[in-house]
């Protein structure tokens, strides 16, 4: 968020314009969806390093990029909204305040209703169409019918997704602090079922409250 901070400042002093924040919303947006595809992927299954190595690569190709990205957004909108140095301090006293606010109303959001709502990738997915349509918002000003006409493939895209179950997870549940996954095996020529550490005769039916 530092580095998208000082490069949005930059950008933001030579080409402020709805255009450049349209296109920084966009880019966000396709860099959520590709978090999505790198997760499906399985970033730290193509090498094999100590595992503190593997999820601190997981971390910079999943959240960096994105995060940088939305980082420029505030200093190009704290520009824009400038009108002369008389009102600066108030003008960047509203953009900080509303980002902190934003910030703090989607973690306590995300981290106690929507992850046991809809799930991680649902989340992400949600948060990519956002920014897709803020992106084509800005780059499309006053251009009504063009706005209107880009809102119609993103929701079909985004109702195509879901029925495929494309933004589903591997999880059996999730939960605000679980994946809950079961799988079969065979151990010692038995087929069980195992709930991470624990193992469990595969003949046995049980949901998941009593294999928790």
């Amino acid at each position: 968020m530092s580095l998208g901070n000082y490069l949005g400042g930059r950008l933001a002093d030579r080409f402020a314009s709805l255009r450049l924040l349209g296109t920084m919303f966009a880019l966000g947006g396709v860099a959520s969806l590709g978090v999505l595809g790198l997760d499906k992927v399985g970033v730290a299954n193509l090498v094999e390093w100590p595992i503190i190595a593997e999820i601190l690569l997981l971390i910079a190709v999943l959240f960096f990029i994105p995060a940088t990205i939305l980082g420029t957004i505030s200093p190009i909108v704290t520009k824009l909204a400038m009108r002369d140095m008389a009102s600066a301090g108030s003008t960047v006293g509203r953009v900080s305040a509303s980002a902190t606010l934003g910030s703090i109303i989607g973690t306590f959001a995300t981290g106690f209703w929507l992850i046991s709502w809809f799930g991680t990738h649902a989340v992400v997915w949600g948060v990519a169409v956002v920014l897709l349509l803020l992106g084509a918002l800005f780059l499309l000003a006053g251009r009504g019918l063009a706005v209107l006409g880009s809102i119609a493939p993103i929701a079909i895209l985004s109702v195509s997704v879901f029925q495929a179950g494309w933004v589903h997870n591997d999880c059996l549940r999730e939960t605000n602090y679980f994946c809950i996954k079961v799988r079969e095996e065979d151990r010692d020529g038995k087929p069980v079922r195992r709930y991470g550490d624990k193992v469990m005769p595969a003949d046995i039916e049980a949901d998941i409250e009593a294999l928790l």
